[in-house]
């Protein structure tokens, strides 16, 4: 009951986060909150693809492409394709 609980908890965050609009606005000083966002879901679903990505946190796709070369330029994540 109580991983349900944070569970719920975690998709109002999710959410509303997305909104209300917060994912545009830099709250972090190394990261804005939606780079932020997307390296936390690159880290809690290993499945994770660029058009989940899109979908979930409402974000540009050719916005999101320039996150994540910017994030493999930097050695934060390695893009593989799908098969």
């Amino acid at each position: 009951m109580k991983n349900e609980t944070i569970e719920i908890i975690r998709k109002f965050n999710r959410f509303y986060t997305v909104a209300m609009g917060f994912l545009n606005n830099n709250y972090i000083e190394e990261f804005s909150v939606i780079e932020a966002r997307i390296l936390f879901e690159l880290k809690n679903n290993p499945d994770c693809t660029q058009s989940y990505l899109v979908r979930a946190l409402n974000v540009d796709k050719s916005y999101l492409s320039r996150i994540i070369k910017k994030f493999e330029k930097n050695t934060l994540v390695i893009k593989q394709i799908n098969k």
